[in-house]
């Protein structure tokens, strides 16, 4: 904590089976669990659990404390204090059928003495009831591209140390009749200043995509998602680019 820039992990999933919750709406009761890597170093987390370890108000509003273990040439549990998840403030929630916040998580890197935290705001996540096939085969029945708008939110992480935080806008179109060919979703990000441009993404028949291309300005990485609700009215993911020196990553989410 004390030199950002020593042994720094950008942690993130890029797989939709890394992350999951399932909501009890009428106990509160949180379940869940989350896994993350970057090279060699790995974390995986169980979410909530009982009624004292987290709470559910209402779809965009929800917290729950996180358990679990940090690997990287050996195992070590996270910290006792520190470890939580929780939904980003009301006003900041534009998705119609997904819900986006913040995570915190508290650590000892295996192995040595550095002691690590990773927080608000450049820790995100999101999350939402995936669109039923049903309604993926309907709209791919009609043939369905949907256009979809919203905002952009995450860090500019620099090699020298300095993390900023940063939005923007995307808009992405998706070809519901031909999910498993490639460029199904195709769009633009633009953030920063930079317009960086989503392409070669395939979408399997669950509408859920990941390691489609992002690229621009000299950037290059990748980035995922899955549409949300009912008709797919919702859609977001996340992204990660680099340009070597440089990082912008984050989450993207909007509706149709």
């Amino acid at each position: 904590m004390a030199d950002i820039n020593t042994n720094r992990h950008l942690i993130r999933n890029s797989d939709h089976n890394d992350f999951n919750m399932t909501i009890n709406k009428d106990t509160g009761v949180i379940n869940g669990n989350l896994t993350a890597s970057d090279g060699s170093f790995s974390t995986s987390l169980s979410i909530g659990g009982t009624t004292s370890n987290s709470a559910y108000v209402h779809d965009n509003i929800l917290g729950a404390f996180l358990n679990g273990t940090v690997t990287d040439a050996g195992t070590e549990s996270i910290k006792p204090h520190g470890n939580y998840m929780t939904s980003a403030p009301l006003d900041l929630q534009s998705m119609e059928y997904a819900t986006w916040g913040y995570w915190e998580l508290a650590y000892q890197n295996p192995g040595t003495s550095e002691q690590y935290h990773n927080h608000i705001p450049g820790a995100m996540w999101m999350a939402g009831a995936p669109t039923s096939a049903t309604d993926l085969a309907s709209l791919a029945a009609g043939n369905v591209i949907g256009q979809y708008n919203g905002e952009v939110r995450g860090s500019r992480i620099q090699t020298g140390g300095a993390v900023g935080e940063v939005t923007g806008t995307f808009q992405m179109s998706v070809d519901f009749a031909n999910l498993g060919a490639a460029s199904a979703f195709t769009g633009t990000m633009q953030l920063d200043g930079h317009t960086f441009t989503s392409q070669s993404i395939s979408g399997p028949a669950d509408g859920r995509f990941t390691n489609g291309l992002i690229s621009g300005d000299g950037y290059s990485g990748d980035i995922s998602g899955t549409v949300y609700g009912p008709g797919a009215k919702s859609i977001g993911g996340n992204f990660s680019t680099t340009n070597g020196a440089e990082t912008y990553q984050g989450i993207y989410g909007g509706n149709r």
